[in-house]
């Protein structure tokens, strides 16, 4: 970690400007040094691959070097290469020809072969296993192939062009580690992205010194309570999705509502008439999710004590009940596409499989209590690649962190009793938690976001904590929060009645 490198740098390759002799280089862009110490760069506009013993004033000619072409002993502006040392041979991404070759290193080989084709290749990586990364910057994706098969399969991005946490712009660079999690340098979007083994997204990391703007914007609501569409009655649970469009649990008007960001009024999407149990009718909804594989929203609808799912890809919608009988309040999928719900008389969360009413419990589930087996009405819900379920215990004014499989919880913020300091939490109610495992949670009756790092005995306050009201720094008992990718925050600011957005700065 306390690493350090001379600030003055030496020329090992290339000295003479820029050119085609032996001891010049135009325009190296990837390169890969071998155990001897030897050094294989990527020439993109002399379209070879140089080979340049550490401390030699020329370099050789390791592949191409036969003018720019399509031909197997030629390259046409190669971007990246490595050594597969398992078969002692270069593996080159041959840009220009929408190819990537290989090349044996043995001194009589005057051409390659092709590994792939057809793909608009810029960066490589090899895993322990031998499987091949190839970053395609045209489709946006990176593919993960077995060498031999041409089949590869999508490890990063594949969502198109744009800066969603699903997506990529431009991808170049590669580096996978032992856990097979590809690292990618995401170009255009100036970022690098991490995309965990078997993700569908990244999990956002936001820096544990982020500060947010301390007085908020309104994006939803703020004319006051009604029933008009650009008005909310008690905001509870909200979502963002890929093209920055809220959806609100609208809990004193029965619907749900979208929002898109910038209009003045919302879209509803559920109900909106009154309250009631038939399929199309919502009865004080607490939360709400998309379920991105199916494009559909999954619903919390306590007053029916049940979970419901409605299509946002059929008009009229396409709804079925997924769990019944249940007084629900929070949700969470996980990446294996498991539901997650607290009951809040129950005082439990169990697991679902969609499709399957029998949930298994994964929280509480020894009646109301503050012990580490037991929760008090807990609501909403988050839950990390792990499967740890992290649960606001709203009247242990506490958060709980649940191990997969794990008999009890572990106390990871307040706890402490209600109250105003630093150590606790006033009926806390939406959850987030990073990628480094740091929490953020509102706290409802205090008034405030608080943000708590992974093992800390107390937290900061991010945004409010300016008491009760409804100024652009204030906030009145705020419900659910999310996160867009940029790492804006997003509160439901239930009893000012409006969705409040704090850029991060």
């Amino acid at each position: 970690m306390n690493a350090s490198w001379a600030r003055q740098g030496i020329t090992v390759a290339g000295s003479d400007g820029h050119g085609n002799d032996a001891d010049q280089l135009d325009n190296p862009l990837g390169l890969f040094v071998d155990g001897d110490q030897m050094i294989f760069i990527a020439e993109q506009w002399n379209h070879r691959i140089l080979q340049w013993k550490l401390g030699d004033t020329n370099g050789r000619i390791a592949a191409g070097g036969h003018g720019k072409g399509k031909r197997l002993n030629q390259l046409d502006q190669p971007t990246d290469v490595l050594i597969d040392k398992e078969t002692d041979n270069l593996i080159i991404c041959d840009q220009g020809n929408h190819r990537v070759v290989r090349w044996s290193r043995r001194s009589l080989t005057t051409k390659g072969e092709i590994l792939l084709d057809d793909i608009n290749c810029y960066g490589l990586a090899l895993d322990d296993h031998r499987c091949l990364y190839i970053s395609d910057e045209i489709k946006h994706e990176v593919r993960r192939y077995h060498i031999g098969n041409k089949n590869g399969t999508i490890v990063a991005g594949g969502h198109g062009e744009g800066d969603g946490l699903n997506q990529l712009n431009q991808p170049s660079y590669l580096f996978v580690d032992r856990q097979q999690a590809v690292y990618v340098s995401d170009t255009n979007n100036h970022r690098v992205m991490k995309w965990n083994k078997g993700a569908k997204e990244v999990i956002l990391n936001i820096s544990v010194n982020a500060q947010w703007a301390q007085k908020g914007s309104t994006v939803a609501g703020g004319y006051g309570n009604g029933r008009a569409t650009n008005q909310l009655n008690t905001p509870m649970g909200l979502c963002i999705d890929e093209d920055q469009t809220m959806v609100i649990a609208d809990f004193w008007n029965h619907r749900i509502v979208q929002w898109k960001l910038g209009d003045k009024d919302g879209l509803i999407l559920a109900d909106g008439r009154h309250n009631g149990n038939r399929s199309d009718q919502l009865y004080w909804p607490t939360n709400v999710l998309i379920e991105k594989e199916s494009d559909s929203l999954i619903i919390c609808d306590p007053g029916n004590q049940r979970v419901l799912r409605w299509s946002r890809l059929t008009s009229p919608a396409q709804r079925e009940s997924l769990v019944e009988n249940i007084d629900c309040w929070g949700l969470a999928l996980d990446d294996q596409g498991y539901l997650y719900v607290s009951d809040e008389i129950k005082h439990e969360v169990r697991r679902y499989h969609i499709g399957n009413k029998n949930g298994t419990i994964v929280a509480g589930g020894h009646g109301e209590g503050d012990g580490l087996n037991q929760l008090n009405r807990p609501r909403y819900l988050f839950v990390d690649r792990q499967q740890a379920v992290y649960v606001s215990d709203t009247d242990n004014h506490r958060v709980m962190k649940w191990n997969k499989n794990a008999k009890e919880g572990i106390i990871v913020a307040g706890g402490q009793g209600k109250g105003q300091e630093l150590s606790q939490l006033t009926y806390p109610r939406g959850l987030f938690i990073d990628a480094l495992g740091t929490i953020y949670v509102t706290d409802c009756l205090n008034h405030r976001v608080m943000r708590w790092p992974n093992g800390a005995t107390q937290g900061s306050i991010i945004v409010g904590g300016n008491g009760r009201g409804g100024d652009a720094n204030q906030l009145n008992c705020p419900e659910g929060l999310f996160f867009d990718h940029h790492g804006h925050l997003y509160v439901a600011d239930s009893s000012n009645h409006r969705v409040q957005h704090f850029s991060i700065e």
